[in-house]
């Protein structure tokens, strides 16, 4: 799981910019994935992911990264196949 570093206090919650930043650097430590070919789109803590995998397993793959990075509230994966 990608960790976010807590400022403050225990309700603290991540800001978007630093959600996508997360998301990105954990997808781009997967070579088979071309983070160039995805756009992640993060509004309230809720991740939208766009743009183009080589297959449903990539895709499911982007998906389960990308839900795994602590702070997002909820993934809608918009991917479509290449």
């Amino acid at each position: 799981m990608q960790t976010l570093e807590k400022h403050g206090h225990a309700g603290w919650q991540p800001k978007d910019a630093e959600l996508e930043h997360a998301i990105i650097n954990a997808l781009a430590r997967h070579p088979q994935i071309k983070v160039d070919d995805l756009k992640i789109m993060v509004k309230d803590r809720k991740v939208t992911l766009h743009g183009k995998a080589a297959n449903q397993q990539q895709i499911e793959q982007v998906a389960t990264i990308a839900e795994a990075v602590q702070g997002i509230r909820e993934l809608d994966n918009q991917l479509g196949l290449r």
